[in-house]
């Protein structure tokens, strides 16, 4: 696993989660085009194959695996088919070297650089997302984008941890839940990606993260009588048992990922009744 095993990987290829594909292509084709001219990034290269091909398993593979010798040639012949181009003008596409695309603002660079050297990395962060989604700043701005920022980053420090706890991991079951980690942080980032670059380029909220759900059933619970949250804090912790209950005695159960989803939900519906309730 990790970089390295593609003979046209990119050297110095920035980190898969933060990174964003800035061509100002609109086809497919063009997008892969720009990518095997100016970059060749595994994880580049595999973040146009999730956003443009419907091949759930093959994502899921390269999510789990990266960037393998297997997986970089079976990446390279589906984006030439989502491209269009035969193989032969793919092959002579791949005998260019890459021209790396300068997108450097030299507006006081050395000023900001010294700035940012002396700022932590985790509110460097937080800069270079503000600067992507000037949104964030506007008074109007959802505040479950605002969570989804925090969310974005939690993900991202969790999915790099435990991808590098991979390299030394020993026994199975260590690199069963290593990797369920990675991939788990690796979809819920990119699925915040998705809502945040939809509100960019919409205007509107996509709403397909929890995070919707979330608050409009928070409104729902805000506008409740004490006498139906005290029945909620009663009946939830009950719920919590049950779930809980079905996912010790048979964890590999079909129903396993909406039951985790389910006690998620649960548990945190709990602790917003308790908070109306003052308890």
């Amino acid at each position: 696993m990790g970089a390295g095993f593609c003979p046209f990987f990119r050297m110095g290829a920035i980190a898969p989660l933060l990174y964003q594909i800035h061509y100002s292509m609109t086809s497919i084709k063009e997008q892969i085009i720009a990518w095997v001219t100016h970059d060749r990034s595994f994880e580049a290269g595999a973040e146009i194959f999730r956003v443009n091909s419907k091949h759930q398993g093959l994502i899921r593979k390269f999510a789990m695996q990266g960037d393998t010798k297997e997986n970089c040639e079976m990446l390279h012949y589906h984006l030439s088919k989502l491209a269009g181009v035969d193989e032969a003008s793919w092959r002579r596409l791949l005998r260019n070297p890459v021209v790396p695309v300068d997108t450097t603002d030299y507006t006081n660079t050395q000023v900001r650089f010294e700035l940012l050297a002396a700022v932590p990395e985790d509110v460097r962060k937080v800069f270079r997302l503000r600067d992507e989604f000037p949104f964030l700043n506007a008074r109007e701005c959802p505040n479950e984008l605002k969570i989804l920022v925090a969310d974005l980053l939690s993900t991202h420090d969790r999915y790099v941890s435990d991808h590098q706890k991979l390299f030394s991991a020993t026994t199975p079951e260590e690199i069963a839940t290593l990797s369920a980690s990675v991939v788990e942080n690796y979809l819920e980032n990119r699925q915040i990606w998705d809502e945040l670059n939809h509100y960019k380029t919409e205007g509107k909220p996509l709403g397909e993260h929890p995070v919707w759900q979330r608050a409009a059933r928070l409104k729902e619970l805000q506008q409740m009588s004490n006498t139906d949250l005290v029945k909620l804090n009663k009946n939830i912790p009950t719920n919590i048992s049950r779930i809980t209950k079905k996912l010790e005695e048979d964890p590999q159960n079909k129903e396993t990922t909406n039951r985790q989803l389910a006690l998620e939900n649960y548990k945190w519906e709990l602790e917003e009744v308790k908070k109306l309730l003052k308890l």
